[in-house]
């Protein structure tokens, strides 16, 4: 079955040239892609991250200070331009965090979340993912198997007893091996909500309600009964959200909620996030955002101002603003990605990258990678690292700043009808 998909759905990731008949050197390939891509949760992880490490060490001590200073939720709003790293810096600082409440053999739930354009429209849109992961932390527990499980841990073994942790001393040697944190008992997400349900004492027209509709949660003999079931008062929706969220993670010393392209969450979403800072006492959630400015949030304005009034100032709130990456750090990633020192790059290579890529690490991603799979760089005559020029016939040259520019628009993801004009234009000069 043929499907038909608008320019602007369709990208191309750039690949490996490849021998193909009828032509004498290798052809350049691309593989199209979605936009919605861009947006699964995890590609921002890196081997070899550069940068951010102050914004890192930032995060870790909130946490960690949660930990031993609870109970209190607090709440770290990072804004910044597309391109600037936001969302791999969330990857980073997830991972971050995962790797020390680990190390400090402490318990921590870990949800994700990122907001897609049309979840704006879609009430509650955020919690049918975040529900899911922490419904995986019900337990067929009561509060005395609770308490019991308190008065144990003093019987643990040393190796499973609680270690300090030091933010600036050990943050570099983090094993950031990815694990899930995912513990349960019960069978399907569906009995897991209906357990908590039960525990909240919530009407039956939550469990058909809440649970099918707004959290798409499906039981295996499931009759049509939410379709006559009255709905409840939306606000009603939004504590029982937040109460069945805090019951569920009440257990483990740190909730890290990591939200990612907030500006998209829906305004019911909003509600229960503000629901849960204001009555849980272990969570911390990042949110990641276009700046506000620009990209207004759907959020209460009375809540947005008292965040960054009263509850700033009790250190409840706080806020990251990102801005691009300095020359320095430009250099560094550029010896990072082609596993050379930084000592050994060219300033005026360095310099090219950072002034065609503006410092935004997205786009100099896609140069950096575009630059090495090509092996477009040499040794130059003064020993250091830096581009080779490409020389032809005189109509044809390709000099340093068209080609980094060319490397700019691909990581632009800018729909073809956009790109193609412009490189038929372009490639009087371009050639490979």
């Amino acid at each position: 079955k043929n499907v038909r998909l608008r320019t602007n759905q369709i990208f191309f990731k750039p690949l490996p040239a490849v021998k193909a008949k009828g032509y004498d050197e290798p052809v350049p390939i691309f593989e199209p892609i979605k936009n919605a891509a861009d947006n699964q949760w995890g590609q921002g992880k890196k081997k070899n991250f550069v940068g951010r490490s102050n914004e890192i060490k930032q995060i870790l001590r909130i946490a960690k200070g949660m930990v031993f200073c609870g109970p209190v939720s607090k709440l770290l709003f990072i804004s910044a331009m597309s391109g600037t790293g936001k969302s791999t810096l969330i990857v980073q600082a997830t991972e971050h965090v995962r790797a020390m409440m680990k190390k400090m053999n402490k318990r921590v739930i870990i949800s994700r979340n990122v907001s897609h354009e049309g979840d704006s429209r879609i009430p509650f849109s955020l919690f049918r993912s975040i529900f899911k992961d922490v419904l995986a932390q019900v337990r067929h527990e009561d509060e005395e198997s609770q308490a019991s499980m308190s008065r144990d841990g003093s019987k643990r073994s040393l190796s499973e007893r609680s270690t300090d942790f030091s933010v600036s001393g050990q943050w570099d040697n983090l094993s950031l091996h990815t694990q899930s944190s995912n513990n349960s008992t019960m069978s399907t997400d569906a009995t897991r909500f209906r357990f908590i349900c039960q525990e909240l004492n919530a009407p039956s027209e939550f469990v058909e309600v809440v649970g099918k509709r707004f959290l798409g949660l499906r039981e295996r003999n499931a009759n049509n009964s939410a379709a006559s079931a009255k709905l409840p008062n939306l606000q009603k929706i939004v504590d029982f959200m937040a109460d069945a969220f805090i019951r569920c993670t009440k257990h483990v010393h740190l909730v890290f909620l990591a939200l990612d392209d907030v500006q998209w969450m829906d305004e019911m979403s909003w509600k229960v996030v503000q629901a849960i800072f204001e009555r849980g006492g272990n969570v911390l959630t990042l949110c990641g955002s276009r700046p506000p400015s620009s990209n207004p949030l759907s959020v209460d304005p009375k809540f947005w101002s008292d965040l960054q009034g009263q509850f700033q100032k009790d250190g409840k709130y706080s806020e990251l603003s990102l801005v691009p990456f300095s020359e320095y750090e430009v250099g560094e990633m550029i010896a990072t990605t082609l596993e050379v020192e930084v000592n050994e790059i060219d300033t005026s290579f360095s310099r090219d990258v950072f002034t065609t890529s503006g410092g935004m690490p997205h786009y100099l991603t896609y140069v950096l990678d575009t630059i090495k799979r090509n092996k477009l760089t040499i040794r130059l005559e003064n020993g250091m690292i830096g581009m080779q020029n490409f020389t032809g016939d005189d109509s044809k040259v390709c000099t340093i700043d068209i080609f980094l520019l060319l490397c700019f628009i691909i990581a632009l993801t800018l729909p073809p009808i956009l790109v193609w004009p412009f490189s038929s234009e372009v490639g009087i000069w371009f050639c490979w």
